[in-house]
């Protein structure tokens, strides 16, 4: 027996109330890996496009440190 059959074998025994209940979960489900499927994925940023100008910049560890 499948989950399906399953879950519609228990579904059978509730009242009413219940199963619609059950059923509103099953689609809350069904949507929300949709929307999941369908979200954009965040693009890598292409790191060799980043350049920085360092020319006449001087790092002292020194005064860093004492910030």
């Amino acid at each position: 027996m499948t989950v399906a059959e399953k879950i519609a074998v228990e579904a059978r025994k509730l009242p009413e109330d219940m199963a619609r209940e059950v059923l509103d979960f099953i689609l809350f489900i069904e949507d929300r890996h949709l929307r999941d499927l369908r979200a954009p994925t965040t693009p890598t940023p292409d790191w060799d496009l980043i350049r920085i100008d360092t020319l006449g910049w001087r790092f002292d560890r020194d005064e860093a440190n004492a910030r």
